[in-house]
Protein backbone atom coordinates (compact mmCIF):
# COMPACT_ATOMS: atom_id res chain seq x y z
CA UNK A 1 0.00 0.00 0.00
CA UNK A 2 1.05 3.32 -1.32
CA UNK A 3 1.70 6.09 1.44
CA UNK A 4 -0.85 8.09 -0.11
CA UNK A 5 -3.34 5.25 -0.27
CA UNK A 6 -3.69 5.49 3.49
CA UNK A 7 -6.69 6.17 5.74
CA UNK A 8 -6.86 9.24 7.56
CA UNK A 9 -9.08 11.03 9.48
CA UNK A 10 -9.31 13.71 12.23
CA UNK A 11 -9.68 12.22 15.50
CA UNK A 12 -12.81 13.65 17.37
CA UNK A 13 -11.19 14.09 21.23
CA UNK A 14 -14.98 13.98 22.76
CA UNK A 15 -15.98 11.10 21.30
CA UNK A 16 -12.82 9.54 22.67
CA UNK A 17 -13.09 10.56 25.91
CA UNK A 18 -16.89 9.68 26.27
CA UNK A 19 -15.69 6.14 24.82
CA UNK A 20 -12.68 6.45 27.58
CA UNK A 21 -15.38 6.78 30.44
CA UNK A 22 -17.52 4.59 29.46
CA UNK A 23 -14.95 1.98 28.93
CA UNK A 24 -13.64 2.49 32.71
CA UNK A 25 -17.13 2.24 33.92
CA UNK A 26 -17.41 -1.24 32.24
CA UNK A 27 -13.79 -2.02 33.26
CA UNK A 28 -14.50 -1.32 36.65
CA UNK A 29 -18.04 -3.66 36.83
CA UNK A 30 -16.79 -6.43 34.68
CA UNK A 31 -17.98 -9.40 36.30
CA UNK A 32 -14.59 -11.33 35.86
CA UNK A 33 -10.92 -11.39 34.59
CA UNK A 34 -11.86 -12.63 30.63
CA UNK A 35 -14.05 -9.59 30.35
CA UNK A 36 -11.49 -7.33 31.87
CA UNK A 37 -9.02 -8.35 29.60
CA UNK A 38 -11.27 -7.97 26.04
CA UNK A 39 -11.76 -4.66 27.35
CA UNK A 40 -8.10 -4.17 27.40
CA UNK A 41 -7.92 -5.34 24.08
CA UNK A 42 -10.55 -2.74 23.01
CA UNK A 43 -8.73 -0.05 24.51
CA UNK A 44 -5.36 -1.11 23.03
CA UNK A 45 -7.16 -0.63 19.10
CA UNK A 46 -8.25 2.29 20.07
CA UNK A 47 -4.88 3.73 20.96
CA UNK A 48 -3.20 1.59 18.36
CA UNK A 49 -5.69 3.63 15.64
CA UNK A 50 -4.69 7.18 17.87
CA UNK A 51 -1.10 6.30 17.09
CA UNK A 52 -1.80 5.66 13.52
CA UNK A 53 -3.45 9.15 12.96
CA UNK A 54 -0.51 10.67 15.05
CA UNK A 55 1.72 9.46 12.72
CA UNK A 56 0.44 10.44 9.34
CA UNK A 57 -0.40 13.89 10.95
CA UNK A 58 3.37 14.28 11.82
CA UNK A 59 4.46 13.10 8.19
CA UNK A 60 2.41 15.23 6.74
CA UNK A 61 3.77 17.93 8.49
CA UNK A 62 7.09 16.77 7.64
CA UNK A 63 6.59 16.23 4.24
CA UNK A 64 5.46 20.34 4.17
CA UNK A 65 6.08 22.32 6.82
CA UNK A 66 4.59 25.32 5.61
CA UNK A 67 1.21 23.69 4.58
CA UNK A 68 -0.97 25.38 6.94
CA UNK A 69 -3.89 22.54 7.50
CA UNK A 70 -0.83 20.33 8.55
CA UNK A 71 0.21 22.35 11.38
CA UNK A 72 -3.24 23.11 12.51
CA UNK A 73 -3.25 19.16 12.46
CA UNK A 74 -0.40 18.21 14.21
CA UNK A 75 -1.27 20.81 17.34
CA UNK A 76 -4.66 19.42 17.87
CA UNK A 77 -3.23 15.61 18.43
Amino acid sequence: MKYSEMHYERINVSDKRKFCDNWLIKFKNAKNSNDQINLLKEAEDLNREYQTYESISSLNFSKNINDVNAKKRKRVL
